[in-house]
């Protein structure tokens, strides 16, 4: 990991990647890992607007590889639904697939900055990282987008923040 929390070299299976990022945290380049069987060369990636990799295509224009996602982002196969063959059944080794999500070849989670989601249960594998926000004490501590506040307003927004030594504030 580097000062961003970017993971920047990975170990499976005895063979190492690494992964060089930008200033802002986005992946500029990938090293290393299994050698793949394709043709090579640049490869384009077109994403829908959360960030899911939707097309691969090659720089001559041809799909290379195409990808449909279910609520969570479990990738949805080719024989579902009405989808044709030309993109699905090929192969790729693209990471950045679900919502700007690294898939971990490890383990088969996709990797956020804080976290990782099993896509398939679509749970996430930890509890939130805010830390001293669940109470066991307080069952509502739990349910964030319908607790009353002491005015008997709603916080819409879900999050309190506290201070040290200060009582919880809460925006209107």
């Amino acid at each position: 990991m580097d000062a961003a929390g970017n993971k920047v070299a990975e170990r499976v299976n005895d063979v190492w990647r690494f992964a060089v990022y930008d200033a802002f945290g986005g992946l500029v380049a990938d090293y290393g890992g299994l050698s793949q069987t394709d043709e090579g060369g640049v490869k384009f990636l077109q994403q829908d607007i959360r960030g899911s990799t939707r097309c691969v295509t090659s720089i001559s224009g041809n799909v290379l590889a195409r990808m449909d996602y279910q609520a969570f982002g479990e990738q949805i196969p080719s024989n579902i639904g009405q989808r044709t063959m030309t993109g699905f059944a090929s192969s790729d080794s693209i990471r950045h697939r679900y919502a700007l999500t690294e898939n971990d070849t490890a383990t088969g989670l996709a990797d956020t900055w804080w976290r990782k989601l099993e896509n398939r249960a679509g749970r996430w594998t930890s509890p939130d990282p805010y830390n001293g926000s669940i109470s066991l004490a307080d069952s509502q501590s739990f349910n964030r987008y319908s607790k009353p506040t002491v005015g008997g307003r709603r916080r819409l927004r879900g999050w309190s923040w506290r201070w040290p030594g200060k009582p919880e504030v809460f925006r209107k």
